[in-house]
């Protein structure tokens, strides 16, 4: 199953896919859950951040600057940044 197939899938409940390091399925779920917390319509706040998952990844760590890095482009839109300014903390 490609990656891409496996992260929509699985993007819900990634426990059920049995990772064992960060692919593209632990990105989308991260990204989806983050942002679905502030989502003012409850139909798409549908997924929840799944933290056994993610501490079985190794990647507890991590959610901190996921929900940072959100934030900050819900204030600083990325086509206005200079290349280089952000710092990528997925991995």
């Amino acid at each position: 199953m490609s990656p891409v197939i496996r992260a929509v899938a699985f993007h819900q409940h990634p426990g059920d896919a049995a990772d064992v390091k960060f692919s593209t399925l632990t990105a989308v779920h991260a990204a989806d859950a983050i942002a679905s917390e502030g989502n003012p319509f409850p139909i798409n706040r549908d997924v929840q951040l799944d933290s056994p998952y993610l501490t079985g990844l190794g990647m507890e760590s991590k959610e901190e600057g996921w929900r940072a890095w959100y934030a900050e482009l819900l204030v600083k839109p990325a086509e206005g940044e200079a290349a280089g300014e952000r710092k990528n903390p997925v991995c």
